[in-house]
C-alpha cells in the first residue's frame, strides 16, 4: 500500500498548492522508479517529447518510448493497442510515462490499476473539457504548464496536479558555433494560433517592418493578408540558425491571460541565444526581466515601439539575450522538471528545492480564473 501524502513538497508541486491554498495531494511512490515507459508522439520540431526522455534516462531510468500514433498509422487501431500491450507486459515498468493524451484511454484504463501513470499536460487550451478530467481521474498524478487551469481542475476532483515550467534540451537547442551575419530584422517561429490570432498580429507588424514568419499552417492566412512572408516550417537545426541571424524574434502565445502559461518558444529562442521579444503574460516578472533576459510588450503600439527601440541597440540585444540563455540553461531544462517531478514522487529523490513563484489564482465574476495581482 502507498503511503499517504507528505504534507510538504518541495519544487514543482509546491507550484500547485499558492493558487487557491488548497494543498495538491499526489501519493508518494512506495519506491523510485527504475522502468519507464514513455508514451508520446515524435515532435520532430520542438523535441519536447524527445527532451523528456532524455532527461528521464539522464536520472539513470531505463526507457522504452513507444509512439501509438505512429503505431496506428502502420498496424490500424485495434493491432496497435494489441501490440501496445505485449510491449507494456514484456517490458514490465514500474512508471508509465505520458505526454499530454497520447496513451489511448482504453490503454490507460489497463495499465493504471497495475503501474502508477504520470502526465504531462502542456496543451494550450481555454478550458480543460470532460474528456480530459476522465482521462485525468486515471492517472497518479499530473504535471501541467497551465497554472490557471488547476483551481477548475480541483474543482472537479482532480487533486492529484501541480504546475510546472515548459523545459527544453540543450541537446537540440542551443547557439550556434561561431558569428553569424545578421540576415533580417524580425523573425516569428511558429503557427497563426487559435482563430488566427498571431495572424492579425503579425500582420500589423509586417505592415510596419519586414518580416519573416517560419511555420505552417499560414496558407489560408495568406489569402488574407498577402503582406505576411511566409516560409516553411523549421526543425531544431533551422531554430538555431534563425536566433543566430535575426535580431528580434517574435514571441506570441495561444494565451496571453494565463498566469505563468508561456509558448515553450520562449525558452527555445532564449536557449538558441536569440534576442526574444515575447507578449506579457501575468505574472512573467517572475521568471523573467524584462531588458534583462528578454523584452516583453503589451499589445500592436507597444511592440512596434518596443522593435523601433532594439532594432538600433546591437549591444543591448546581444547582452540580453546572453543572460536570457544563460538563465535558461540554469534553471529550465528538461533535466530540472523531471528530477523535481521524481522528487515530488518520492520525496527524498528531490535534488535542490527550485523557487516557487507567489501565485494566487482567483476566480472571475464569469467563473474562469485570474491571477491576483
Amino acid at each position: 500500500m502507498q503511503s499517504e501524502p507528505s504534507p510538504s513538497i518541495d519544487g514543482t508541486a509546491a507550484l500547485a498548492a499558492p493558487l487557491d491554498r488548497r494543498p495538491t495531494r499526489i501519493v508518494p511512490l512506495d519506491t523510485v522508479p527504475r522502468r519507464v515507459l514513455f508514451f508520446g508522439k515524435s515532435m520532430s520540431r520542438t523535441k519536447a517529447t524527445a527532451g523528456l526522455v532524455e532527461a528521464l534516462k539522464g536520472e539513470g531510468l531505463e526507457v522504452r518510448w513507444v509512439n501509438v500514433a505512429k503505431q496506428r498509422r502502420w498496424l490500424g487501431r485495434s493491432l496497435a493497442c494489441r501490440r501496445v500491450a505485449r510491449v507494456f507486459d514484456g517490458f514490465e515498468p514500474d512508471l508509465v510515462f505520458v505526454f499530454c493524451r497520447d496513451l489511448p484511454r482504453p490503454l490507460l484504463e489497463r495499465f493504471a490499476p497495475r503501474v502508477p501513470v504520470v502526465m504531462w499536460f502542456e496543451e494550450p487550451i481555454d478550458r480543460i473539457d470532460e474528456g480530459y478530467v476522465e482521462y485525468m481521474r486515471h492517472v497518479h498524478a499530473v504535471f501541467m504548464t497551465n497554472p490557471a487551469k488547476i483551481p477548475w481542475l480541483f474543482d472537479q476532483g482532480i487533486r492529484h496536479v501541480a504546475f510546472t515550467f515548459e523545459g527544453f534540451s540543450p541537446t537540440w537547442h542551443h547557439p550556434v558555433d561561431g558569428p553569424r551575419r545578421q540576415r533580417r530584422d524580425l523573425a516569428f517561429i511558429g503557427g497563426p494560433g487559435r482563430d488566427g490570432l498571431r495572424a492579425h498580429f503579425l500582420a500589423a507588424i509586417a505592415r510596419q517592418h519586414p518580416l519573416q514568419i517560419f511555420g505552417k499552417g499560414w496558407d489560408s492566412w495568406r489569402r488574407h493578408y498577402p503582406v505576411l512572408d511566409v516560409r516553411g516550417p523549421v526543425g531544431p537545426r533551422g531554430y538555431r540558425e534563425i536566433c543566430a541571424t535575426t535580431r528580434i524574434v517574435l514571441g506570441i502565445n495561444q494565451i496571453n491571460d494565463d498566469p505563468l502559461y508561456f509558448s515553450n518558444r520562449t525558452l527555445l529562442t532564449l536557449a538558441c541565444r536569440g534576442f526574444h521579444l515575447t507578449h506579457y503574460i501575468p505574472k512573467l516578472e517572475r521568471v523573467f526581466g524584462d531588458g534583462e533576459h528578454l523584452a516583453w510588450y503589451h499589445d500592436v503600439d507597444d511592440c512596434l515601439a518596443r522593435i523601433d527601440r532594439y532594432l538600433g541597440a546591437d549591444d543591448e540585444r546581444a547582452r540580453i539575450a546572453h543572460a536570457g540563455c544563460e538563465l535558461v540553461r540554469r534553471e529550465h531544462q528538461f533535466q530540472q522538471r523531471i528530477r523535481t517531478i521524481l522528487g515530488v514522487l518520492r520525496p527524498e529523490y528531490a535534488r535542490a528545492p527550485l523557487a516557487v513563484p507567489d501565485l494566487i489564482v482567483r476566480p472571475r465574476a464569469n467563473g474562469t480564473e485570474r491571477a491576483a495581482e
